[in-house]
């Protein structure tokens, strides 16, 4: 005699879960690409001062030095969202 309850199938061990593939999600990409592009862009800023005296030194005087580090790091956070954006789809397409 078996020992399982009256009604009840045995257990089958062949029958294992589907494996699913992890779809990657858009907006990780892209906000880690942004904030990335964004430090990188704003630190480009703080380590490229041109050396005082020159023309493009006088050119930059009108402009505060948080403001260069916004629109440096504005235009790279644009850069890593394009860079994100296309890392994204690789990553869609292996997936």
């Amino acid at each position: 005699m078996s020992a399982s309850t009256p009604g009840v199938p045995p257990p089958t061990h062949s029958q294992a879960p589907p494996r699913r593939s992890r779809q990657p999600r858009l907006v990780p990409f892209l906000a880690t690409g942004a904030i990335l592009g964004f430090a990188l862009g704003g630190l480009l800023s703080l380590l490229n001062q041109p050396a005082v005296g020159t023309l493009e030194a006088q050119r930059l005087r009108s402009f505060s030095e948080g403001s260069l580090v916004a629109y440096l790091g504005l235009l790279g956070a644009g850069v890593g969202l394009l860079l994100a954006g296309l890392a994204y789809l690789w990553a869609d397409r292996r997936s």
